[in-house]
């Protein structure tokens, strides 16, 4: 937090990874700002309010979204669990129940994706893994959105071109692309 205060150096390594977040991440992600060394900040006198009006002014992240901690006091730990509890709770779907298959769908898919190079998988295929589960088409496509949320795979509807469905699996430096 100091650091930032001092110069532009900092700052401009946040907002560079800020960026880097927004180009690969859709539909505008949130942030929470964690500014740690909260007791350094205090010791030099530096006023906690103008460092937060600069991080919201520079990053455009919402002013209860940034917050300094100590980790050597536990200054502030518990308002970054609150605030992190109320931005987990609003994420879509955070409060269903889903069934276990979905996640045995994912088992599969990660299996088969070591064994494929490159990894990619026609939709019937990856479909096949979803009937192994006991899945209707309903519920691929229930399941899909759920994976896609997790961050498993990303998945696209095209309404317009019918029966395209594209998934995109990260595995280390590996895409895995499913396709009809």
């Amino acid at each position: 937090m100091k650091k930032i205060m001092e110069g532009d150096k900092e700052m401009n390594r946040i907002l560079y990874w800020i960026n880097t977040i927004k180009a690969r991440v859709p539909n505008n992600p949130q942030f929470l700002f964690v500014g740690t060394h909260l007791d350094a900040f205090e010791e030099s006198k530096m006023d906690y309010d103008q460092f937060v009006s600069l991080i919201e002014e520079k990053t455009k992240i919402n002013r209860d979204c940034i917050v300094g901690i100590s980790s050597q006091t536990g200054k502030n730990v518990d308002r970054l669990i609150e605030i992190m509890e109320i931005q987990g709770l609003e994420i879509p779907m955070i409060k269903d129940v889903f069934p276990k298959m979905y996640l045995d769908l994912k088992v599969k898919i990660e299996k088969l994706s070591k064994e494929i190079q490159p990894p990619i998988m026609k939709w019937e295929e990856f479909r096949e893994k979803s009937i192994e589960c006991n899945m209707s088409d309903q519920e691929l496509i229930r399941a899909s959105n759920f994976l896609h949320i997790l961050g498993f795979c990303l998945y696209y509807e095209k309404e317009k071109v019918s029966n395209f469905y594209y998934y995109f699996h990260f595995f280390f430096e590996t895409r895995k692309i499913i396709y009809v």
